[in-house]
């Protein structure tokens, strides 16, 4: 029974540190400008690193670009990022990802 408080009190202190560190601003999301410079600089990068990268994205339908996706946890964790879907080189819409875990 000690281990088990011992392991819930650790936990509830972790829980308490993580939120603390939260900032009290409300969570920001990129405008349509921010997202589209991003994804750019994603896709030349793509383009300068990948051997047949160009040829590869003209011969796509279309391609979804999440430029970052910031991961963090300890015990809880979770992760967020945005991007946009470009179809013949024009952005037409924006997603983001979001997710959430516990434990391992």
């Amino acid at each position: 029974m000690v281990v088990s408080n011992t392991l819930a009190t650790g936990t509830l202190l972790a829980l308490v540190l993580v939120v603390g560190m939260v900032p009290s601003n409300p969570a920001h999301a990129a405008s349509a400008q921010e997202i589209d410079i991003k994804v750019d600089a994603t896709i030349d990068r793509f383009y300068t690193s990948v051997s047949g990268g160009k040829d590869f994205v003209s011969k796509a339908k279309g391609i979804l670009v999440l430029p970052s996706v910031i991961k963090a946890g300890f015990g809880i964790g979770g992760e967020y990022g945005e991007g946009a879907l470009r179809i013949a080189g024009k952005t037409v819409d924006y997603y983001s990802t979001a997710a959430a875990s516990i434990g391992r």
